[in-house]
C-alpha cells in the first residue's frame, strides 16, 4: 500500500504545520462538544416528556391483553366444570336408579343393593370427584331424604325451617336445573363435625327439580360444589390479578379482593352490562383496571381487575430516574465544556489499542491514518474469524450428538437443538460407526494410539464425504461416527454404502489401515441416536476384533436371528416386558423380570455380559416412558444414573429381582398410568363435546382426525373412562337428540330421521326401537301425553 505523506513533508515550513494542526484540533473539539450536546440533551428531553405516557399506555395495553387471556382461561375452566356437572345430572335424571328413587315410597333401608347403586350414581363419575362436595336426594312426596351422610325423614331434619325455605325458593325458580348461591347459609358441619339429620343447604348448590316440570316439584336433587377446591384452582391461575365471581343474584362465590367485592355487592347493576374494559376508582380503596364479562350460561358474572396504583408507581419511578439522569447530564455537559480539550486523548488511545491488535507499524502516521490502516488489517482477518465461528459451531454440534448418545438430552431438547443448529432433516436416519484395525496386541498404549488415529482421520475427512452427512464426522471413544439421512429407506441404504466406500478408500489410502464398520437399524428421528449407537456397538462386537487385511461392514439386521435372540440377548422377552409396562400389567411385568434373571443364571451369563443385558433391559423400560412423553428424571428424579450403578453391586438373584421390580419396573408402570389418566380426562371431555356438537353424526375416524389422535387411542379412552365404545356414545347422543325432538317439536318422524342423517325412515325407526323398546311414534304419543297431563 502506498504511504500517504503529511503535507509538511512536501516543502511546507514547520510553523505552518503547527498552525494547521491547532486549527483542525480546535474545530474537532467544537464538533465533539456539539455532538455530545445534541446526542445527550435532545433525545433525553424528548424521551423524558413522553416516557411517562408511553409507559402507562404500553403497560395498560399489555395488561388488557393479559387480562383477556386470563379471563378467557378462568371463565372457560369454571364454565366447563359447572356445565359438566349440570350435563351429567341432567343425563341421569332418566336413569333406572333415579327412577327407583322417585318411585320408592318409604325409606329403603333394607334394599342395600339398589341403595348403594343410587348413591354411586348421585355422587357422580370419577372425573367430577374433586368438584362434587356433597349430594342429597329429597323425596318431598314421600317425606324422606338420602344424602352422602345418611337417610332420614324430611320432617325430622334439624334445620327444617332452613330446608323449607330452600324448597320454597327452588319451587319458585323458573327452571328445572339451576345453580343456587347459599354461601352465607349455616352449614351442617360444626367445627368440622357433621350434625346428624341436618341437611346441608349451604354453599353453591346445583338444584334439579323432578320429574322435570317447572311448576311441579315431587323430588329434588341437590349437589354442592366443592368451593375450596375451586378456589384453590382459581388462586393458582390469577398471575397477580384480582378476581371476583358473582352468581346471578349478585352474591359472591369467589373473591380475591375485599374492596372489589364490597363495591359490586353494593352496585349489582354494574354486573348486568355487556363485556367491557373500564377504569374504576373506588373512594378510599384505590383505582382499578377492570374487565367485566356478561352473565354466562351458568349465571356467573366475572370481574377481573388490576390495581392501577402499582402501575403508576412504576411509571413514577421511571420519571424519577429520568429526572436524576437529566440532572447528572447537565452537570456532565458543564464539565465536558471545560475539559473538551482533553477529549481528543481517547482517539490516541483507540489508535494504540487497534495497533496492538492488528500489529501494523503506524509510528510515522497521524492517528486517523493509523486507525484506517489498522481497520484495513482487521478487515483482512474477517475470513479467519468466520472460520473460527464455524469451528465453534462444529464443536457445539459434536457436543449435542455426544450428549444425545449418552442419554443426557430429552426428546424436546433434541428437537430444539436440531432446529437451533439448522441440521438437515430427513424422514429416516442411519448411524455408521467405524473402528480402525491396528496390528499388535490390544493394550492401553494401543488404545490411545487408536484414539489418536481416529481423531486425525476425523480432522482430515474430505469435505465431499462430510457434505453428504447430517452432522460433521465425529470421534467418540476412539470410534468414528457418520450419521446419514434420506427420505426413503432404499435411498438411505444406497447413501450409507456409498459414504462407507468413499470413507474406507480414504482411510486405506491416506493412513494405510483397514476399518470395521457397524450400521444401525433405520430410525425416524435423532432422539433415537442412543439406541442406534448401542446397535452399532453390538454389531461391532459380533463382527469380531483383531487385525484385518481388508475393511468390512456389517448391518445390525444381519446379526439378528429369526428366533429373536442376538448374541445371547433375549429380544423376545424384552419386547414382552416393554408391552407389559406399556399395558400397565404389573403382575406380568414382575414375572417377566424374574424369568429374565433366571435365564441369565441358567445360561451362566455373568460379570460384564450380565450387566450389559440388565442395562439393555432397563433402557428398554425407560424407552417406553420416553415414547409416552415422560423422561427418566421425572419418574426417578435424581436417581436416573444411580439405578444403573446399583445393578453393578447386587449379586444375589433374589435381591436383584426385588430391586428391578420394586425400584424400576413398578415405579415406571405407576408413573405411566398416572400420566395417561391425567391426559385422558381432558381428551374425553373434548370427545363428548365434539359428539354433542355434531348430534352424533360423526364417525370414529372423523373424530380422531379433528382431535389429532389415532382412532384406536380414542377407542381406548372411551373404554377406560366410560366403559363404552365410540358407537355406543354416538348412539346415545342420537337417542337423546331424537327424544328431545319427539317431545319438544312438531317435526314428523321422517323429518327427525333426516335431521339425524339416516338414509331412510325405517332405519331410524329400527334404531329407536332397539334402544327404547318402542317406536318413535308410540314414544311421542305416550310421553307427550304424560307431560300434557302433568301440566296444570
Amino acid at each position: 500500500m502506498t504511504e500517504l505523506s503529511p503535507f509538511w513533508k512536501k516543502g511546507k515550513s514547520e510553523p505552518m504545520k503547527t498552525v494547521r494542526k491547532d486549527r483542525h484540533g480546535g474545530k474537532y473539539q467544537n464538533r465533539i462538544f456539539l455532538l455530545l450536546l445534541l446526542m445527550a440533551v435532545v433525545p433525553l428531553l424528548i424521551a423524558g416528556s413522553i416516557s411517562y405516557k408511553v409507559y402507562l399506555d404500553e403497560v395498560t395495553r399489555q395488561t388488557d391483553l393479559s387480562m383477556e387471556a386470563i379471563e378467557a382461561q378462568i371463565c372457560n375452566d369454571v364454565e366447563v366444570t359447572l356445565s359438566s356437572i349440570r350435563q351429567f345430572y341432567r343425563e341421569i335424571s332418566t336413569d333406572d336408579q333415579m327412577s327407583w328413587l322417585k318411585e320408592t315410597g318409604s325409606i329403603p333401608y333394607s334394599d342395600y343393593s339398589n341403595l348403594n347403586e343410587a348413591q354411586n350414581l348421585l355422587k357422580g363419575p370419577t372425573y367430577l370427584d374433586e368438584y362434587v362436595g356433597s349430594y342429597a336426594f329429597i323425596n318431598i312426596m314421600q317425606d324422606w331424604v338420602l344424602t352422602n351422610n345418611g337417610m332420614y325423614r324430611l320432617s325430622e331434619a334439624r334445620n327444617k325451617e332452613q330446608v323449607d325455605a330452600l324448597l320454597e325458593k327452588a319451587a319458585q325458580f323458573p327452571s328445572t336445573l339451576f345453580w343456587m348461591n347459599n354461601v352465607g347459609e349455616k352449614s351442617a358441619y360444626v367445627n368440622g363435625i357433621y350434625q346428624s339429620k341436618t341437611l346441608d343447604v349451604s354453599g353453591f348448590q346445583m338444584i334439579m327439580k323432578l320429574p322435570g316440570n317447572v311448576n311441579r316439584v315431587d323430588q329434588i336433587v341437590m349437589v354442592q360444589l366443592n368451593l375450596p377446591r375451586l378456589r384453590q384452582r382459581l388462586d393458582s391461575n390469577l398471575a397477580g390479578y384480582e378476581l371476583c365471581i358473582f352468581s346471578s343474584d349478585a352474591k359472591t362465590i369467589y373473591s380475591s379482593d375485599e374492596v372489589l367485592e364490597n363495591y359490586f355487592s353494593a352496585h349489582p347493576e354494574e354486573l348486568k352490562n355487556e363485556k367491557r374494559i373500564d377504569n374504576l376508582k373506588i373512594e378510599g380503596g384505590g383505582e382499578y383496571r377492570l374487565r367485566i364479562s356478561g352473565t354466562s350460561g351458568n349465571g356467573m358474572n366475572y370481574v377481573l381487575a388490576y390495581n392501577l396504583g402499582q402501575m403508576k408507581e412504576g411509571a413514577g419511578r421511571i420519571l424519577g430516574v429520568s429526572l436524576v439522569i437529566m440532572g447528572a447530564l447537565i452537570v456532565l455537559l458543564i464539565l465536558s465544556r471545560i475539559f473538551t480539550s482533553i477529549l481528543y486523548q481517547p482517539v490516541k488511545s483507540l489508535n494504540a489499542y487497534v495497533s496492538d491488535i492488528a500489529g501494523v507499524d503506524t509510528e510515522e502516521m497521524d492517528e486517523f491514518s493509523a486507525i484506517r490502516e489498522n481497520v484495513v488489517q482487521l478487515v483482512d482477518t474477517k475470513e479467519s474469524l468466520q472460520l473460527m465461528v464455524q469451528n465453534q459451531q462444529k464443536i457445539l454440534v459434536e457436543q449435542f450428538i455426544i450428549r444425545t448418545i449418552r442419554g443426557e438430552m430429552t426428546p424436546e431438547a433434541v428437537a430444539g437443538a436440531q432446529e437451533q443448529f439448522q441440521l438437515p432433516r430427513a424422514r429416516v436416519y442411519q448411524l455408521l460407526t467405524a473402528v480402525c484395525m491396528l496390528e499388535g496386541e490390544t493394550d492401553q498404549e494401543s488404545e490411545l494410539e487408536n484414539e489418536a488415529l481416529s481423531m486425525t482421520i476425523v480432522k482430515k475427512a474430505p469435505e465431499g464425504i462430510a457434505a453428504g452427512l447430517i452432522t460433521p464426522v465425529l470421534c467418540l471413544n476412539g470410534q468414528i461416527l457418520l450419521l446419514t439421512g434420506a427420505n426413503t429407506q432404499e435411498e438411505l441404504r444406497e447413501k450409507t454404502m456409498r459414504i462407507h466406500t468413499e470413507f474406507t478408500e480414504f482411510v486405506e489410502t491416506e493412513f494405510g489401515c483397514s476399518l470395521i464398520s457397524g450400521v444401525s437399524q433405520v430410525f425416524p428421528g435423532l432422539k433415537y441416536l442412543r439406541t442406534a449407537y448401542n446397535e452399532c456397538m453390538e454389531t461391532l462386537k459380533n463382527t469380531g476384533s483383531g487385525p484385518r487385511d481388508h475393511s468390512d461392514i456389517t448391518f445390525y439386521e444381519e446379526i439378528a436371528r429369526t428366533d429373536g435372540i442376538i448374541s445371547g440377548y433375549d429380544y423376545v422377552m424384552e419386547n414382552a416386558l416393554t408391552k407389559a409396562v406399556n399395558d400397565g400389567d404389573c403382575e406380568e411385568a414382575a414375572q417377566l423380570v424374574d424369568k429374565f434373571i433366571n435365564s441369565l443364571n441358567n445360561r451362566g451369563i455373568t460379570r460384564h455380559d450380565r450387566n450389559f443385558f440388565l442395562y439393555r433391559l432397563v433402557i428398554a423400560v425407560l424407552a417406553v416412558l420416553s415414547d409416552a412423553g415422560l423422561s427418566a428424571n421425572q419418574v426417578f428424579r435424581d436417581r436416573s444414573e444411580d439405578i444403573f450403578q446399583k445393578l453393578n453391586y447386587i449379586c444375589e438373584s433374589d435381591k436383584l429381582k426385588s430391586y428391578m421390580n420394586s425400584q424400576i419396573v413398578q415405579p415406571s408402570i405407576e408413573a405411566l398410568r398416572q400420566y395417561r389418566y391425567q391426559a385422558s380426562s381432558e381428551i374425553l371431555r373434548r370427545i363428548m363435546e365434539l359428539v354433542h356438537e355434531r348430534r352424533g353424526d360423526i364417525t370414529l375416524t372423523e373424530c380422531a382426525e379433528q382431535l389429532n389422535y389415532h382412532p384406536s387411542y380414542i377407542w381406548k379412552i372411551l373404554k377406560a373412562e366410560r366403559n363404552m365404545t365410540f358407537t355406543d356414545l354416538v348412539n346415545l347422543e342420537k337417542l337423546e337428540t331424537a327424544k328431545e325432538l319427539l317431545l319438544n317439536t312438531e317435526l314428523s318422524i321422517a323429518e327427525i330421521s333426516e335431521q339425524l342423517s339416516y338414509a331412510n325412515t325405517q332405519n331410524f325407526i329400527r334404531f329407536f326401537s332397539k334402544y327404547v323398546d318402542s317406536t318413535p311414534g308410540k314414544y311421542r304419543k305416550e310421553h307427550k301425553g304424560q307431560e300434557d297431563k302433568s301440566r296444570p
